[in-house]
């Protein structure tokens, strides 16, 4: 049924291959992540969030709660679908940074989305940089599959994908307030 992360002082580095929070469920709901990532923490994992369900249609996503009050962020955080109530929450000035990520089409529970992958819930990014994201699917910096996200003056820079290099949104989501840099 999931779990709670909290990274302090140093920070958690988890390798490569290895995901942060609620486990996933092949016949289930997905598990329920609460992350908090304090100030000065580092970290540098594959994806951290809420646990999918492989019935979508049927079941639903862990909710997932990140807090991140650390400046510069070395992952992806994950969402997972039909989870209406979960909300990643980051300060002001946030960067998520790719370039410590290796080989992330194995790293990550998604091939989408290199620093957010929002399948559902919201978001809200205010002067933020995102760069130096790879991702084989869409959306190298930033993939809403569902959910409203928030964007006021952010940076997407250097990010990689096989369709939308920055950004993939699903044509029916909510993207409020964008003033993009690319």
């Amino acid at each position: 049924n999931g779990g709670e992360v909290y990274a302090y002082n140093g920070g958690v580095t988890t390798g490569f291959g290895v995901s942060i929070g609620g486990g996933s469920a092949l016949n289930n709901n997905g598990g329920f992540a609460n992350i908090t990532i304090k100030k000065g923490a580092k970290v540098v994992a594959g994806s951290i969030g809420g646990g999918r369900t492989r019935k979508p249609e049927e079941k639903n996503g862990g909710k997932t709660v990140i807090n991140c009050e650390s400046d510069i962020v070395n992952a992806q955080f994950y969402v997972p679908e039909n989870s209406p109530e979960s909300v990643i929450n980051v300060p002001d000035g946030v960067t998520f940074d790719g370039s410590e990520l290796i080989n992330t089409d194995l790293i990550y529970a998604e091939p989408n989305g290199g620093a957010i992958y929002l399948g559902d819930g919201s978001v809200s990014l205010t002067n933020a940089t995102i760069q130096n994201y790879k991702v084989s699917g869409y959306g190298g910096g930033i993939y809403v599959k569902d959910g409203t996200i928030n964007l006021p003056d952010i940076q997407l820079l250097n990010n990689k994908a096989g369709y939308g290099g920055a950004i993939a949104i699903d044509a029916n989501e909510r993207t409020e307030n964008a003033n993009i840099t690319i």
